[in-house]
């Protein structure tokens, strides 16, 4: 059963936050060849796996 308190601790931190206080890590992604973040089509850029996170 889960309280209140535990779904709204999860709503609020981050999926990064949940992962550490379970002890869990995810593994370092190595640079995908098949992987392609952007591809231009005439004067259009179409961006692929990209937020819109600050700093970087």
């Amino acid at each position: 059963m889960i309280k209140d308190h535990e779904t709204s601790a999860a709503n609020t931190d981050s999926a990064s936050d949940r992962l550490q206080a379970l002890g869990l890590a995810l593994p370092e992604l190595r640079e995908n060849p098949y992987y392609v973040h952007h591809r231009t089509v005439g004067s259009s850029i179409y961006i692929s796996g990209q937020l819109p996170y600050r700093d970087g």
